[in-house]
């Protein structure tokens, strides 16, 4: 997604680490949810992984603020943020028939 070589040593085991559990929670859900037997479970892990994915955000805009995250990565991650934030949604609301 991008790239925490700007990133201090100290921070690499900080917030980077956190950024990549995010990641791969959101990964986790989607897939653990798919294989739910309930729409409604379904849409439930659709939900855990939005909320990942607004732990990663929160995680990038706290990196970029403090001067680890260069604009364009920022940009990067925020844009990829809300594609997949509108995909999970999508996802949610097939599963619910919205």
């Amino acid at each position: 997604m991008y790239s925490p070589k700007n990133f201090p040593k100290r921070i690499q085991f900080g917030i980077v680490l956190q950024i990549r559990r995010a990641w791969l929670s959101i990964a986790s859900n989607i897939a653990e949810g798919s294989a739910r037997p309930s729409l409604k479970d379904r849409a439930h892990f659709m939900v855990m992984a939005y909320t990942s994915l607004l732990e990663m955000v929160n995680q990038a805009i706290i990196a970029h603020e403090l001067g680890y995250m260069q604009d364009q990565d920022y940009e990067k991650v925020r844009m990829q943020s809300t594609e997949v934030s509108r995909m999970l949604n999508s996802l949610k609301n097939s599963y619910l028939g919205n």
